[in-house]
């Protein structure tokens, strides 16, 4: 009887060991989070040098389960994210004032979907026979799904005979485990005859 309790107890002991007792959802224990991380810092780094990017590597505590990915993986992913040239175009109708227009763009990466949208409110006159802009009411820009924009400013060029308005926004996009500090996006917004923006 004593051989086989004491059997019993070695092989729960053995089981017990061989599971890491801070495992996580995911599969990653405190101690490989910790390398990851480490991982990332250089990582972000390594970009920053190579492609003068602003990208820094979110606290580690604020970092879902979800998240986590191996540091090649991470690597793919900041520079996905950094080089993707953000370019808004048509989304949706027009708002209820002509004056009004709201462009988009998406990327994918590492199975997630991350979109900013520029919306520009203007005023028009007319010209001649045709509206053309007077200026800007008013430029935001935000972020849907995962992670969140904060948009520090924005620069805009009036280009055609005053029939475009070429928009640039700036600011920090924080997503995953990392922020985009200065990323920038872009949007052109045409005043229609009529004076209705697209």
């Amino acid at each position: 009887m004593k051989k086989i309790i004491t059997l019993l107890l070695s092989v729960a002991l053995c089981f017990s060991l061989a599971v890491p007792a801070f495992a996580t959802a995911n599969g990653l224990d405190d101690e490989t989070k910790a390398d990851y991380y480490a991982e990332y810092i250089k990582i972000a780094q390594e970009v920053n040098q190579t492609l003068g990017s602003q990208i820094s590597v979110n606290p580690i505590e604020e970092i879902s389960d979800d998240d986590w990915m191996t540091p090649e993986e991470f690597r793919e992913f900041i520079i996905a994210i950094e080089t993707w040239n953000v370019v808004c175009d048509e989304s949706g109708p027009n708002e209820r004032s002509t004056s009004s227009k709201t462009k988009t763009d998406t990327i994918s990466v590492s199975g997630k979907t991350y979109t900013i949208s520029i919306t520009g409110r203007f005023t028009t006159m007319l010209v001649g026979s045709r509206q053309v802009f007077d200026g800007i009411d008013s430029i935001t820009s935000s972020t849907s799904g995962d992670g969140t924009w904060t948009q520090t400013g924005y620069t805009s060029s009036l280009l055609d005979q005053r029939r475009t308005y070429s928009i640039t926004v700036s600011g920090t996009f924080r997503i995953a485990s990392a922020t985009f500090a200065n990323k920038l996006a872009s949007a052109d917004f045409y005043c229609g005859t009529t004076g209705v923006v697209s």
